[in-house]
């Protein structure tokens, strides 16, 4: 059964809209099973489902002469002379999506549902092929109160944290400090045992590594990025001072940073600026960096909570 995600009440106001809507987010955050929960909301029986990390439904979006396509898609079942709707999960995989998507738009009004786990892709290539027809939507791990959701708990909490009393506080605990440990993914969230939730961990981060930063990201010299994520990992909650990692890592200050916005686009990591009234001093000061995931933080750094937190 699928569960509803909080996301799911801001996207469904533009379900009417002529834009794509898109979900990006971290590999592994739910952005299928949201798709498809949209999917299953949707009234109408003149919609398409298409997973493209299939080969074969890739090839329906390979074609240069874009009315094929639109023929592909009928044969599949999609009527063009009614309101059609086209779901599309994992979009960054197929290169010439965004302008297929455009023209699907601007001359059969589809109504577009995508997904991609890079904002990397999104930001290089959609910026331009869909300007003015796409509204973006970013998908995080879950929070505390999604978490209890998938856990099958009936708490619900109060908006106001001043309104949790003791009783309530001693209640959900446990569930608050198996949050903290393990994170938000939801398929860690509900695998039973800790070494099944620890194996998901360990699989969410290869699966990100694999086919986010070796297939993605394209750098050529993989080890120097590999050995910059460890780094990072390990100073969680510390500033990121990068001349040192350079001198430590053997990697150009040029070449951190462009590691840098690549983990960020992608939703691997965050870097935190100090606040300050002036936006040079802002700018000028040193960020702190924090994982998208406290689970992925915990299992890899093995950080004490303050540090985390």
């Amino acid at each position: 059964m699928l569960i509803e995600r909080s996301l799911f009440k801001e996207i469904k106001p533009y379900f009417d809209s002529s834009q794509a809507i898109i979900i990006t987010g971290m590999r592994r955050t739910g952005k299928t099973s949201l798709l498809q929960f949209i999917y299953q909301r949707i009234d109408s029986s003149n919609k398409l489902f298409l997973d493209l990390e299939n080969p074969l439904n890739q090839k329906y979006f390979e074609e240069s002469d874009y009315e094929k396509i639109k023929s592909e898609l009928e044969i599949l079942g999609l009527n063009f002379t009614k309101k059609p709707y086209l779901f599309l999960d994992e979009i960054q995989l197929v290169k010439n999506l965004p302008s297929v998507v455009k023209y699907l738009i601007d001359h059969y009004k589809v109504k577009c549902f995508l997904t991609s786990s890079a904002s990397f892709y999104l930001k290089n290539l959609f910026s331009e092929s869909l300007a003015g027809r796409k509204y973006l939507f970013e998908l995080f791990p879950l929070t505390f109160k999604e978490f209890l959701l998938f856990k099958n708990s009936k708490i619900i909490l109060p908006k106001n944290v001043e309104l949790i009393t003791k009783p309530i506080f001693d209640t959900v605990l446990n569930l608050y400090n198996e949050y903290l440990l393990f994170g938000g993914f939801p398929e860690v969230v509900l695998k039973k045992s800790i070494e099944e939730k620890k194996k998901s961990l360990e699989d969410i981060f290869t699966s990100f590594f694999q086919l986010e930063v070796l297939r993605l990201g394209d750098f050529r010299k993989n080890k120097a990025i590999r050995d910059l994520i460890m780094v990072l990992m390990e100073r969680i909650g510390s500033k990121l001072v990068i001349q040192k990692i350079s001198q430590e890592l053997g990697i150009s200050r040029p070449t951190i940073y462009e590691y840098l916005s690549f983990l960020e686009s992608t939703y691997f990591l965050f870097l935190v600026r100090p606040f300050s009234k002036k936006r040079d001093v802002e700018i000028r000061k040193a960020p702190k960096v924090y994982l998208c995931d406290s689970g992925l933080a915990n299992h890899f750094a093995k950080l004490n909570e303050g540090t985390v937190f």
